[in-house]
């Protein structure tokens, strides 16, 4: 059910994208519309709350991967995917391989026809410079890869 609890998160930061405001509403609706376990309604709630809180920061790595084209002209479908799994590869709490996928797979259901590709090639950006980055990180995502 990880693959609706994720669709749920995005629907929620797809809606925080236009009001730049958390709605508290819309989020125990998302956790009492959908058969989810209680570790999933966590994962959706903290996902959301820590999306939200680091927004920004979240959106400018998003930016600093892209070649040639501005983060304000990216297709906010792709947009939203991009920032949850950036927020997701950070925490490395999955293996990036999952996360990664999981990001995909929402760019080409809410997106459009190259939707994927751009976020795969996006997100393998970052996480290169996630893994590269001398914080300790590094081996605990390649171990999670394995």
């Amino acid at each position: 059910m990880r693959r609706v609890a994720r669709e749920s998160v995005f629907q929620l930061v797809f809606e925080y994208t236009f009001y730049n405001m958390p709605n508290e509403d819309t989020l125990a609706l998302m956790l009492l519309g959908a058969n989810l376990n209680d570790d999933d309604k966590q994962f959706i709630e903290s996902t959301y709350m820590g999306v939200i809180s680091q927004y920004d920061q979240l959106k400018q790595t998003v930016a600093a991967a892209l070649e040639n084209y501005s983060v304000d002209r990216v297709y906010r479908p792709d947009l939203v995917a991009l920032i949850i799994a950036t927020y997701e590869l950070q925490l490395a709490t999955e293996p990036p391989a999952v996360i990664i996928n999981e990001a995909v797979s929402l760019a080409k259901k809410f997106g459009s026809d190259n939707s994927g590709k751009f976020v795969n090639g996006v997100l393998s950006k970052i996480l290169a410079k996630i893994t590269s980055a001398d914080d300790g990180r590094e081996e605990y995502l390649l171990n999670k890869m394995q």
